[in-house]
């Protein structure tokens, strides 16, 4: 046991250093190893510095290796607090394993406004202490906020901006329910509902035990949730969980012991209930998907476009609510969605994804402009050396997806799919090679995929590593968040 294991503890799981002074773990370590000294507070205080400045250090020498880099800033709230921070993060692929890295550059606290000067001015100060000049930011991903856009432009030109997508469905939805009224007053006796629930220690427990009467685990109960006005997901989540739950919030309200709770949703109401979660899975699933950071997001953003757009369209309806549900968000989806394709990024990223090509575009003049972009920058990598490299042409294997992914209109997408074999006569050689091969499995890495494809790879590198999604939680653990003095 060595002081380094327990700052890495201590690290790992966010946990408190006053941890060395509680009982419990004195008492761990006492029996494990009862001749170790177990250092002080102040003592861990000193090593958690000292592994931080080394960390730093190590992350800076990473940096100055890298090609390109892709930035996403958002700014969280503390939990229980009105502290605010500026958390910028990086992802990058690294030189030397090919492997998809990210890491969080900085968490700056906020005591001015959060005007677009002040936003910037400490995006400037970030950027000049890890060496990040704007040719090796490929791009600024960041929410729908006024003043992010405003900070982003002032810094660099709005080209290199994108909106984070997870932002996009969030507006996509609530504009959808916003403007679909006849929703209104079943989601609000579903809240009362789940408020009858939750702030009622008996309802609550008939509840639960009922679960466990029906062969539920204890490990495996549900619980009702509130909805947050301004995450839609938490919607989807208390219609969700409602929904599982009928039968015995059914049985329990009907009870005498509940005269005074709210009346039970009619079954005409619960079916439409069940249709507004068919109609909204899709968008639940797009979100969850753009929201990893450990696999390449921004080529599968068009992809997610178009699958949700195919998914809704084909979504059979029977009643009125769900249905003017179903019109609403496929306006919003032409209105948010649709217009991703003029952003070149996007669409050279999903052009250069093995698994994607040429197959998803919502306009052939984006897609061959984009053509055309990678071209330029080809031939600006390749002036004085040949890259050309031709991999073995394997057959793709085939990819299986659940019957209710939104990813089996891709499969089916793919059997009408039928690319082009002409070719402008400027293309590159190797680009054209890389389009008449067969379009990669979904479980294909883009990454490793591309080292057989050198010149290629050079314009992946500051596309398709942009992770697509920001945002940062800041939970009671990380309530005690503070900024390093400078």
């Amino acid at each position: 046991i060595t002081e380094a294991l327990i700052v890495f503890m201590i690290c790992k799981d966010n946990m408190p250093i006053r941890i060395a002074e509680r009982e419990g773990f004195i008492h761990f370590f006492k029996t494990l190893c009862p001749l170790y000294k177990i250092p002080s507070r102040s003592t861990l205080t000193i090593r958690i510095e000292e592994k931080y400045k080394m960390c730093r250090s190590q992350l800076k020498r990473m940096l100055d290796q890298v090609h390109y880099i892709s930035l996403t800033l958002d700014i969280c709230t503390v939990m229980n607090s009105t502290r605010s921070f500026l958390v910028i993060t990086g992802h990058f692929i690294n030189v030397e394993t090919f492997v998809l890295e990210s890491v969080c550059l900085e968490a700056v606290h906020l005591t001015e406004r959060h005007t677009a000067d002040t936003i910037v001015e400490q995006f400037h100060e970030i950027c000049k202490e890890f060496s990040l000049n704007s040719s090796k930011i490929a791009s600024i991903t960041i929410d729908g906020a006024v003043n992010m856009q405003k900070a982003v432009e002032l810094f660099s030109n709005s080209s290199k901006w994108v909106w984070c997508f997870a932002h996009i469905t969030n507006l996509v939805v609530q504009n959808s329910l916003k403007n679909t009224p006849e929703l209104d007053k079943i989601i609000l006796q579903i809240k009362r509902i789940v408020t009858y629930f939750k702030h009622s220690t008996i309802p609550s427990e008939e509840l639960r035990a009922e679960q466990l009467k029906r062969g539920k685990s204890e490990g495996n109960i549900l619980y009702l949730t509130q909805d947050i006005c301004t995450r839609w997901n938490s919607t989807f989540e208390m219609l969700e969980k409602f929904e599982k739950l009928t039968p015995i919030l059914a049985t329990i309200l009907a009870s005498k012991d509940h005269k005074d709770s709210p009346q039970m949703l009619a079954g005409f109401h619960i079916e439409v209930v069940s249709e507004i979660i068919s109609s909204l899975a899709p968008f639940k699933e797009a979100t969850t998907q753009i929201s990893g950071d450990k696999y390449v997001t921004a080529s599968i953003v068009l992809p997610l476009c178009h699958n949700v757009l195919d998914t809704l369209n084909e979504l059979k309806l029977t009643t009125n609510a769900a249905m003017e549900l179903k019109k609403n968000l496929l306006k919003e989806i032409q209105i948010k969605y649709v217009p991703l394709e003029r952003n070149k990024l996007l669409t050279i990223a999903t052009l250069l994804d093995p698994r994607f090509k040429r197959v998803y575009s919502f306009s052939s003049l984006f897609q061959a402009e984009a053509i055309s972009q990678i071209c330029r920058k080809i031939r600006e990598k390749t002036k004085e050396q040949d890259f050309l490299s031709v991999p073995e042409r394997s057959p793709p294997k085939e990819t299986k997806e659940t019957s209710n992914s939104i990813w089996t209109k891709h499969t089916e997408r793919l059997k009408n799919h039928l690319d082009e074999e002409s070719y402008s006569s400027q293309i590159q050689p190797e680009l054209k090679l890389y389009f008449k091969l067969a379009v990669q499995p979904l479980s294909e890495d883009p990454i490793k995929y591309w080292q057989n494809y050198k010149a290629v790879s050079c314009i992946g590198r500051s596309c398709l590593k942009i992770l697509y999604s920001n945002g940062v939680f800041c939970g009671f653990r990380e309530s005690c968040l503070c900024q390093e003095t400078r």
